[in-house]
């Protein structure tokens, strides 16, 4: 049972905690950090179960604890050698913490915090980590063998990267996880890298390369028969297959990994299938049944207060909306999903939902705004390392900017562009904010 202390009384707790002297006040915040480093430890596999909801409830619950113990343990690192622990051992905890808690921050954000702590650790540690993984494969205090736990902290930051857009650092991240996990023939983590380096393969729009990263992860995980694992990987091909146009066999693999994710009882994979079944099933004009898998993604997002994954069921559902001939409703829920993305932190995101805005706008005349949008989403991307458009949508921006170039005219148009390239994503989220009837040119 967590306890919630009143502000004075946590006060009063630890000005008596430094008075006691340093030696004890070690002691104490050491136990803290054991205490939720073991909390996050055991949270961490059930994130993809079925108790995955109560272990989401209680780290949300014990997110300050979390933070205190993660900035204690770095602080710890930079001290030297205090009361027979070393930095490195300490740096080791550090490690741990920021890796066992890198699926919460993903699903219940921010992103940028998980982000920060595991580059903390790398960056504090990356000469003594080198020299142990290079030579020694030391293991610390703890157990833990430097190679593992810096491919590990890798790994996780490549995945927290690909979730907020940046593939350049994903790439890099996720490259030199895989290569310290094949060499030291870590059969289990070479599949889970292969799955993520496969996922930013294919946002940087490598479907083919994506496919063989998938193919592999997918073979090596059946044959360990790591269940969970298998069926995520078998989303993400699905993924794949979609980007390549093969729709219809897109959402039957995805909703072979909805059925296989319900079975596991890992409600936040089988969410995510679902809005992948949802995507493909639009693609191939089967509205009403993508209406019905879309909202059941959603609904469980919801439940879960999964910000990101409310986006992209949401987004889906606006897809819908604009097929249907629906502009004001499809308006709504593409403005609701960047509400979502934007809170969230994911700029993939972001960059999808003002795309389908800036498409949808000019349609209804407002070409000022869908140019500088299209721009800056552009601009973004290109630095960002995405393919921010699959050839589909990249013929429908072709023709947006063509009608919106005739309307304005040239010098209106490039005047435009300019500007946008100029804008900050987070500004022209706002600018869309700031909008509230679109406004005919």
């Amino acid at each position: 049972m967590s306890v919630n202390l009143l502000e004075t009384v946590r006060e009063y707790a630890e000005e008596r905690l430094v008075a006691a002297g340093r030696s004890a006040e070690h002691a104490v915040r050491d136990a803290h950090a054991d205490y939720f480093l073991a909390m996050a430890e055991a949270a961490a596999p059930a994130l993809q179960g079925r108790d995955q909801a109560l272990w989401l409830d209680c780290l949300e619950t014990e997110r300050a604890n979390l933070t205190e113990a993660f900035a204690w343990l770095t602080a710890r690192g930079t001290d030297g050698q205090t009361d027979g622990q070393t930095d490195g051992q300490t740096d080791g905890r550090a490690f741990r913490l920021a890796v066992a808690t890198c699926r919460f921050w993903t699903i219940q954000g921010p992103l940028s915090t998980g982000r920060v702590w595991l580059e903390r650790c790398l960056v504090e540690r990356r000469e003594k980590d080198v020299e142990d993984v290079e030579d020694t494969r030391g293991r610390d205090e703890y157990g833990i063998e430097a190679a593992d736990l810096r491919a590990a902290a890798l790994h996780a930051l490549g995945g927290l990267a690909h979730e907020q857009g940046d593939l350049v650092a994903a790439k890099a991240a996720l490259e030199e996880a895989l290569r310290l996990r094949r060499r030291y023939g870590d059969e289990a983590g070479v599949a889970a890298s292969l799955n993520n380096l496969g996922l930013s393969t294919l946002a940087a729009g490598n479907a083919v390369a994506a496919r063989a990263h998938f193919a592999e992860s997918l073979t090596i995980k059946r044959r360990r028969g790591d269940a969970h694992g298998a069926t995520t990987t078998l989303n993400n091909l699905a993924l794949a297959r979609k980007m390549a146009g093969d729709y219809s066999r897109a959402a039957a693999t995805a909703a072979l990994a909805a059925r296989l994710a319900r079975s596991l009882g890992d409600d936040s994979m089988y969410a995510k299938a679902l809005a992948n079944q949802s995507d493909a099933l639009v693609l191939s004009g089967c509205l009403g049944v993508a209406e019905e898998v879309a909202e059941k993604s959603l609904a469980i997002r919801r439940a879960q207060s999964d910000l990101n994954g409310m986006g992209q069921a949401t987004g889906i559902l606006g897809s819908i909306a604009q097929a249907r001939g629906d502009g004001s409703g499809a308006l709504a829920r593409y403005r609701e999903a960047l509400g979502y993305f934007r809170a969230f932190g994911a700029q993939a995101g972001m960059l999808e939902a003002l795309t389908a805005l800036a498409l949808l706008q000019t349609h209804q005349g407002d070409c000022l705004y869908a140019v500088r949008t299209l721009a800056v989403v552009e601009a973004t991307g290109k630095a960002l390392g995405l393919q921010v458009w699959n050839a589909d949508e990249e013929l429908r921006v072709i023709a947006v900017r063509e009608v919106a170039r005739g309307v304005m005219g040239e010098d209106r148009y490039a005047d435009a562009c300019a500007e946008g390239r100029r804008l900050s994503l987070a500004a022209a989220a706002r600018q869309q904010d700031a909008k509230q009837d679109p406004t005919p040119e």
